[in-house]
């Protein structure tokens, strides 16, 4: 699924260019059964819970969208959830 398959258009693009170029990646968020998933477009997927309509979503897409770039979330991730502490791994 890509970006543009989540309603990803120029008008959204535009808007985001800011931040694009200090290096974040776009994201769109998708409510499913009380949590957001966020997905950037590639295979890699988070979710997070959030109330409906929470001013924190734009603040979280952003921290994923940075820690992702810096390689802080694979950091994390491979420290702390692969084979550590029997996390069951959710496919989107």
């Amino acid at each position: 699924m890509t970006l543009e398959d989540l309603g990803w258009n120029p008008t959204l693009a535009a808007a985001f260019a800011p931040y694009a170029e200090q290096g974040l990646t776009p994201a769109r968020v998708v409510a499913q059964k009380g949590l957001n998933q966020v997905s950037t477009g590639d295979a890699e997927h988070y979710s997070v819970a959030l109330d409906k309509g929470s001013a924190l979503t734009v603040c979280v897409n952003a921290a994923i969208g940075r820690m992702t770039t810096s390689g802080e979330l694979a950091t994390l991730t491979q420290t702390w959830l692969a084979d550590k502490a029997n996390a069951p791994v959710f496919q989107p």
